[in-house]
């Protein structure tokens, strides 16, 4: 069952939000290596792909979510927008947050001539819980893409997508004036675990002090201490932006 907070979003309103803090990297990038692959495995799962022989693949909701980024960003393969689409509606149908996220990017813009559908695009960036879909919550919200224009439920996601550690979210509550000077002088912490999640990749949480953040590893690595130093780190996001790594071992 995917995670859920309440989010105030003004004026007495409240609404019920997914959160997913999986880690992922975002690339455009339509080289394999870039992307975390070596170009042989793109290759073959691609042929499997053009064969339809999808039983030869350990076929999941992440995997049908990167095939759609090797199309949509032509990795070994010619751009194909809609076969990117095809696979991400996929990935969805399995409740792959990624591939809300990333049709969602198409819709919005209308990736290599897509057609646009903003509202459809709000809905997924509402069903996902990453912290860059709640930036974009609040962009559609500022901005009124498909939805009433609602600055109080704008200002709600973007302090929320902050709050998670979103750089955009930072630099857009500071041009409307609503970090306040001690806020804007916090350090963030940011604690990865390798097993978080479904384990295919890391998945994090923030704190607001280093010694909440250890004490979460330490709470998540009770039974298995020895492993605490192998498989997760903190790191530490500055005010001025710069970012480096905690150790846990003080």
């Amino acid at each position: 069952m995917q995670q859920t907070n309440i989010l105030d979003i003004g004026k007495g309103r409240t609404v019920r939000i997914p959160v997913n803090y999986q880690h992922f990297i975002v690339d455009y990038s339509s080289n394999p290596e870039d992307c975390g692959w070596e170009r042989e495995d793109v290759i073959h799962i691609l042929e499997c792909v053009k064969e339809g022989l999808l039983e030869d693949l350990d076929m999941s909701a992440n995997l049908m979510n990167t095939i759609g980024t090797f199309f949509e960003n032509c990795v070994c393969v010619k751009p194909d927008i809609n076969a990117a689409v095809f696979w991400y509606e996929q990935a969805i149908e399995w409740g792959n947050d990624l591939a809300r996220s990333n049709l969602a990017d198409i819709l919005r813009k209308g990736t290599q001539g897509h057609p646009k559908d903003l509202r459809r695009a709000f809905v997924l960036y509402k069903e996902c819980g990453l912290p860059y879909a709640h930036y974009r919550i609040g962009e559609f919200y500022e901005y009124g893409w498909g939805v009433r224009q609602d600055l109080e439920a704008a200002k709600a996601y973007y302090w929320k997508a902050y709050q998670e550690g979103h750089r955009l979210a930072n630099k857009k509550l500071r041009e409307w004036n609503i970090l306040g000077q001690e806020e804007e002088s916090k350090s963030r912490f940011e604690v990865r675990c390798h097993e978080w999640g479904d384990g295919s990749d890391y998945n994090w949480c923030y704190c607001d002090t280093k010694e909440k953040a250890i004490a979460t590893v330490k709470n998540f690595y009770a039974n298995d201490p020895l492993n605490i130093y192998e498989h997760l780190y903190i790191l530490e996001t500055k005010a001025d932006g710069t970012r480096e790594v905690v150790s846990i071992e003080d």
